[in-house]
């Protein structure tokens, strides 16, 4: 074996190159490099991409809340839903029709971390109509103020034009009068099976108008506008009415 002195090896030199421009990435370019990995930028309120991304977004939480009505797995609706059981003493329990609300969270289509949130409630007017809703966080303001709105066919919050708000959007809306629930059939149905006013929902939630639940009888008389849905008396109709106050069959409930 030879060895060799240390002075006697060679020197290695590695090449290198040198720019003649030191390298500066465009403005726009930087942002993405170092965004890579991260949520892409929310659009300014108020504009035209804000609106698109906001209705796409409520498309998304349509979606998932129409699943979670389909299979019936909303995990924190109350005991006795669609009313709601309350504890009048320690040995007394009774099934109340007085207003509630629960939030439910869930996930969207989009793979986001972040869960979503959508609120249930319950109310009772004075003329004895019941009425269910879903609502969802709204338009967010440019100003950081509430302004005025009005409901659209979609029963959503709009706000007047040029100016945008924090609230609350309507996705669904089921009513039912209190004499349909005293029908005897329907009405133990109605209350021993959450299936029907889910039901309701979730068609609420597809056409994007309030749904009336009705029962049929020889004198119902409403326009169907599929030639696919046929009633007969006593079964369980779903009506809806648009922001022109015109009522449709839109389902049939079959239990």
């Amino acid at each position: 074996m030879t060895c060799y002195a240390p002075s006697t090896i060679p020197k290695i030199i590695y090449g290198s190159y040198v720019s003649p421009r030191p390298y500066c990435p465009a403005p726009g370019l930087a942002q993405v490099y170092t965004r890579a990995y991260g949520a892409p930028p929310k659009p300014r309120v108020g504009t035209v991409i804000y609106e698109g991304a906001h209705e796409d977004d409520l498309s998304r939480v349509r979606t998932s809340l129409r699943q979670l009505l389909n299979e019936n797995k909303l995990r924190n609706m109350p005991v006795g839903f669609p009313f709601h059981v309350r504890a009048q003493n320690s040995d007394e329990i009774r099934l109340s029709h007085a207003p509630y609300e629960f939030k439910e969270y869930f996930a969207t289509s989009d793979n986001r971390s972040r869960s979503r949130c959508a609120t249930f409630s319950y109310s009772l007017s004075r003329s004895g109509m019941m009425t269910w809703r879903i609502t969802a966080p709204g338009r967010q303001s440019s100003d950081g103020r509430d302004c005025e709105f009005y409901f659209d066919n979609r029963f959503s919050y709009v706000s007047q034009p040029g100016s945008y708000f924090i609230g609350n959007e309507t996705l669904a809306q089921v009513q039912l009068h209190p004499m349909v629930l005293e029908t005897a059939a329907f009405g133990i149905e109605f209350m021993t099976r959450p299936k029907i006013l889910l039901q309701a929902l979730s068609t609420s939630l597809e056409v994007g108008k309030m749904i009336t639940i009705q029962i049929a009888n020889d004198k119902t008389r409403i326009f169907c506008r599929s030639k696919h849905i046929y009633y007969t008396s006593g079964e369980i109709l779903f009506v809806s009415t648009d922001h022109l106050g015109q009522h449709e069959v839109v389902f049939v409930y079959v239990s």
